[in-house]
């Protein structure tokens, strides 16, 4: 692909997982509310706007990638940024995976939870909510970005001190995350 290409095919894929329905990424964006400003459904427009944004067409792979810095707003110029893949991978929501379907999912709540994932459940709302990022959450618990997403996906288990730091920051009883309802 040329450079002249890549910029386009950034714009087509941003249109893309907000306008077509049909698309992969669309489930997480476009159905989520997530649309692209008037004035950037104008190709050109859009251009004019990433070259006086720092957009950079001779940037190395994951150097210069299109950015909504609060990733639940639209893409419009007052939310967008060009950053490299490391900051834009810190400034995603939180997400689980379902096993049955292979896709990122938010957890559902249900009264059968365990409470693992009555504390995965919680967390999960508070982050989105709050828009705290993993890394945020991650240095709040004391572990790593990566723990937090696993545990969120109840791929593992909560231990106590984490619980206990989870309650801390989201502001929910050791009850609540326990999935005990306290009785008023």
């Amino acid at each position: 692909m040329s450079n002249s290409d890549r910029l386009k095919t950034v714009w087509n894929n941003m249109v893309g997982r907000c306008n077509r329905k049909s698309g992969q990424d669309y489930l997480y964006y476009g159905s989520r509310g997530i649309s692209v400003c008037d004035e950037w459904r104008d190709y050109e427009a859009f251009r004019v706007w990433a070259l006086n944004s720092g957009y950079d067409y001779d940037a190395p792979y994951g150097e210069c990638t299109l950015d909504r810095i609060d990733f639940n707003g639209n893409y419009e110029p007052d939310n967008c940024r060009w950053v490299d893949i490391a900051t834009q991978n810190r400034n995603r929501r939180p997400y689980t995976t379902s096993s049955m379907h292979n896709k990122r999912v938010p957890p559902v709540a249900t009264g059968t939870m365990s409470p693992s994932e009555t504390v995965s459940h919680f967390l999960y709302d508070w982050m989105t909510s709050s828009k705290a990022t993993l890394i945020a959450v991650a240095k709040e618990v004391g572990v790593s970005p990566n723990t937090i997403a696993k545990k969120i996906q109840c791929i593992s288990h909560w231990y106590f001190n984490e619980v206990v730091e989870v309650a801390r920051i989201t502001g929910c009883s050791l009850n609540e995350l326990a999935g005990i309802r306290e009785h008023t």
